[in-house]
C-alpha cells in the first residue's frame, strides 16, 4: 500500500511531457470543436463530446491511455491528430 502511494505522488510530481508539435493538416485534440472531431474516421459525437470534455492532451495517445477510444480507432486517426 505504501509503494503505491508512494507511486501516485511521484506521477503527480513528475514534470509534464514535452507537448507534440501538429501538422498544419492535423486536428488538434485540445482546440478542436466537437463537429471537427466527430468527422474523424471511427469518432463520432459522442466520442468527439468525451474529447472535449477530457481536455487537455499532451500527446494524441492519450485518448487510449484514457480509455477515450480504442487502439483500433487511434491506428485510424493517429496520423488526422495531434496534442498542442
Amino acid at each position: 500500500m505504501k509503494t503505491a502511494a508512494f507511486l501516485m505522488l511521484l506521477c503527480q510530481a513528475a514534470p509534464a511531457t514535452a507537448v507534440e508539435a501538429c501538422k498544419p493538416s492535423a486536428v488538434n485534440l485540445n482546440t478542436a470543436r466537437t463537429a471537427e472531431l466527430a468527422r474523424l474516421p471511427g469518432i463520432g459525437e459522442s466520442t468527439a463530446a468525451k474529447i472535449v470534455k477530457a481536455r487537455p492532451f499532451s500527446q494524441s495517445y492519450d485518448l487510449v491511455k484514457r480509455r477515450i477510444v480504442t487502439t483500433a480507432t487511434y491506428q485510424q486517426i493517429r496520423d488526422k491528430v495531434c496534442a498542442q
